[in-house]
C-alpha cells in the first residue's frame, strides 16, 4: 500500500494472468536437457521457441522436435492423458469440498479401480522424478486433487 508501483506488474497486460504456454515448454526442454522431446505441431509455439538457443555450456541442445500427432502414438497418449486431466482437475477446482465428497461417494467400483490407475500413474510418475509433475493449481485444488484421488 506504501508504494507507487508494483514492480512485478510494469509493463504487462492488464487482467491477463497468463500469456501462452511457451514457458511451460522452454522449461521441460531445459529441464530435462538429454532427453528427446517430441511436440505436437503447435505453430504458437513452434514460432516462441524459433526464437530461443538452447545450450548446455558452450554446446547447442537440439533435443526437441514437432511431430504430427496423428503419426506419433506417444504424442497421442500424452494428449490423451492430459485432456482427462485438464477435465479432472477442472472439476475438482470448481466443485464444493461437500460436492466432492459426495461425487467420490457416489462412484461405482469400476470407477474407483480407474480412479486407483489413475492415481498409481501420477505417483509412479512422481516416484520417478517429481519434476514430471508441474502443477499450476491452487492449494485448494491440490488438496481437493489428492481427496478425490485417494478418499483421505
Amino acid at each position: 500500500a506504501r508504494h507507487q508501483e508494483l514492480v512485478y506488474l510494469r509493463d504487462e497486460t492488464p487482467n491477463n494472468v497468463l500469456d501462452g504456454f511457451v514457458d511451460f515448454f522452454i522449461q521441460r526442454i531445459c529441464l530435462f536437457k538429454n532427453a528427446r522431446h517430441l511436440l505436437d505441431v503447435e505453430p504458437v509455439i513452434q514460432e516462441a521457441l524459433k526464437a530461443c538457443a538452447f545450450c548446455d555450456g558452450d554446446q547447442p541442445l537440439n533435443t526437441f522436435a514437432f511431430v504430427d500427432s496423428q503419426s506419433e502414438p506417444g504424442v497421442q497418449v500424452s494428449d490423451a492423458l492430459v485432456g482427462l486431466l485438464g477435465k479432472f482437475l477442472s472439476n475438482v477446482a470448481r466443485t464444493s469440498p461437500m460436492q466432492l465428497k459426495a461425487d467420490r461417494q457416489a462412484l461405482t467400483q469400476g470407477q474407483k479401480r480407474t480412479l486407483a490407475k489413475l492415481n498409481a500413474i501420477l505417483d509412479r510418475s512422481d516416484a520417478e522424478t517429481s519434476a514430471l509433475l508441474h502443477h499450476v493449481m491452487s492449494v485448494r485444488t491440490m488438496r481437493a486433487k489428492e481427496f478425490f484421488l485417494t478418499g483421505v
